[in-house]
Order: C-alpha cells, then sequence, then structure tokens
C-alpha cells in the first residue's frame, strides 16, 4: 500500500481521512439508531479536514520508507515543514472545529 516515495505527510493525511469517515460514520449510526452519539465521534469532520490539508501539505521532506527504517525521525515532517504547509494545517483544524460545532449545536 505504501509505496517507496510516499511521503509521510501524505500517509499521515490518508489516516486522518479514514479516521473522520470512520468517526463521521459512527456518529451519523449512532445519532439515526440511538439518537444520540458519543462526542468523541464528532471530530470526523476535523479529522477529514486535517486528512486533506495533509494530503496537499505533507510536511517536512521524509518518506514512509525512511520513517520505518529508522534513518529519520519521523518528527521532520513537522519540525522542517515549510512555513505555509503549517498554516495550512491551522486553518485546515480551524475549518475542522467550525464545522464539527455547526453539526454538533
Amino acid at each position: 500500500m505504501i509505496k517507496n516515495g510516499m511521503k509521510l505527510g501524505r500517509f499521515y493525511g490518508i489516516f486522518f481521512l479514514i479516521i473522520g469517515v470512520v468517526f463521521s460514520w459512527f456518529a451519523f449510526t449512532m445519532t439515526r439508531d440511538a439518537g444520540f452519539t458519543i462526542r468523541l465521534f464528532t471530530a470526523g469532520p476535523l479529522f477529514m479536514v486535517l486528512g486533506l490539508a495533509f494530503l496537499v501539505f505533507p510536511g517536512g521532506d521524509i518518506t514512509a520508507k525512511e520513517s520505518r527504517q529508522k534513518t529519520k525521525d519521523p518528527g521532520v515532517v513537522f519540525s522542517q515543514a515549510p512555513q505555509r504547509d503549517k498554516i495550512a494545517w491551522g486553518v485546515a483544524v480551524a475549518i475542522g472545529v467550525i464545522i464539527t460545532l455547526v453539526l454538533v449545536v
């Protein structure tokens, strides 16, 4: 599934996107069937938007292979990320929180 050249940030994006879809599905199903949802699952849109941001702005230069082989620290994704990537991640979190609050409240 993971190619040797895939950036670790993009892998994080796919992971967050999958978690977001699963959380949203649980929240929707619980709301429909039980009439309520556990607050944790309402974070689904936040994870989906953050996942999309990581896919577009993958951060520092490290591949998933380098992370698995421990040749580079996985924190490189964040520590060596360009400023525009960090801003995009912050904006994505803000948008995700707003969407979550609109859907929950």
